[in-house]
């Protein structure tokens, strides 16, 4: 943002200021991800001015990034089956459910860690997870993945892997 407002009065800009910088972030290969970053320290820089009483301009009140076309699938690929079954074969058996709940059944750590056994029906072979914030999610199980849930004999009030998130962390860490 240096370069682009270098030369304006920045308690006093143009009015068409924001999109155009945007546009050419968007323009120059920035990330969908980093052009949101970006706009957000300049609403954040301006919001200062404003609270400080230095200005009363907001040149990115209406600016919007443009949308992300690229697929999440695309973005983060998952590990090929081959690599996940050679983890599998030196995991011990929490670990193996730890592996299967993250790569089969796309948990995160802190998801699986919470995990307990009255959230899962396995013979329906589905989960109901507690995600970010207070998300509620129904997550998809699959067979092997329920037959490595099974070989731990959960019980109603037990969690499934029996760690917290830094001991998942450490175990992983190990493997």
């Amino acid at each position: 943002m240096v370069d682009a407002a270098s030369g304006i009065n920045l308690l006093a800009p143009p009015r068409d200021f924001g999109a155009p910088w945007i546009r050419s972030l968007e323009a120059n290969g920035r990330t969908t991800s980093t052009v949101h970053v970006r706009l957000a320290g300049a609403r954040a820089l301006w919001a200062g001015l404003r609270w400080a009483g230095a200005t009363e301009v907001d040149p990115f009140v209406d600016v919007r990034v443009a949308p992300d076309l690229t697929a999440a699938w695309d973005k983060r690929q998952p590990y090929p089956i081959s690599e996940t079954d050679n983890l599998l074969e030196i995991a011990a058996p929490h670990e193996v459910a730890l592996i299967l709940l993250g790569s089969h059944g796309g948990l995160r750590i802190s998801e699986t860690v919470g995990l307990r056994g009255r959230d899962v029906d396995l013979e329906g072979g589905q989960a109901r997870v507690l995600g970010k914030g207070v998300n509620v999610r129904v997550v998809r199980l699959s067979r092997r993945c329920c037959e490595a849930l099974r070989a731990l004999g959960i019980t109603k009030g037990n969690r499934f892997v029996g760690l917290t998130v830094h001991g998942a962390r450490a175990s992983m860490r190990r493997l």
